[in-house]
């Protein structure tokens, strides 16, 4: 096993003695160093080449809402979904977040409608469908999922739904039943 540039670990005379379960022994591009056992459920973190590991904490939060039901709209532009908003709050100002939304829903086809549904993060479309059923008054299930990668800055961002009717349709939009929206923030 090499231990340095030039030296293996037989012969390597400044190796610091390791004396704890779950210490951690690494070279810092001068010497061997200690880092000594971290608490339950931290992991251990590189921090990319020419920096030390340390030991670090998962940083994630969830936010969830749910709604019974949310009728279509007209509108041939996107327009929010009754109650289909959801804040993800308590964030670090200083800390750059990924985040994840997803939408699971049932829709009802009040006449063979067609649907165009969008997932928005923080102000931005991230995702956008088109669904469509020839039958009336039909249940079925779908999920949208949608990603904003690098916000930073906020400690609170804004998910939501919008709904449509589709260009060349003149029909109303069909109506969501039993959804929810969850979003979840990864620290980076």
């Amino acid at each position: 096993m090499t231990v340095g540039p030039s030296e293996t670990l037989g012969q390597a005379a400044e190796l610091p003695a390791v004396a704890a379960q779950g210490d951690i022994l690494y070279y810092n591009g001068t010497s061997w160093v200690v880092l000594t056992a971290g608490t339950s459920g931290q992991f251990l973190k590189t921090q990319g080449a020419g920096a030390n590991p340390v030991w670090s904490t998962l940083n994630i939060k969830v936010a969830v809402t749910q709604w019974a039901t949310a009728g279509g709209t007209t509108s041939t532009t996107f327009v929010d979904v009754a109650d289909a908003t959801v804040t993800i709050s308590g964030l670090d100002a200083g800390t750059t977040y990924d985040l994840i939304a997803f939408v699971t829903s049932h829709v009802r086809s009040n006449d063979g409608a067609h649907s165009g549904l969008g997932l928005v993060i923080n102000g931005v479309m991230v995702t956008e469908t088109r669904l469509f059923t020839q039958q009336a008054n039909v249940d079925w299930a779908f999920s949208i999922i949608g990603m904003a990668s690098g916000l930073t800055g906020a400690t609170s961002y804004i998910a939501k739904l919008q709904t449509k009717v589709p260009s060349g349709s003149n029909t109303i939009n069909n109506s969501l039943l039993n959804s929810e929206i969850v979003v979840i923030a990864i620290a980076r």
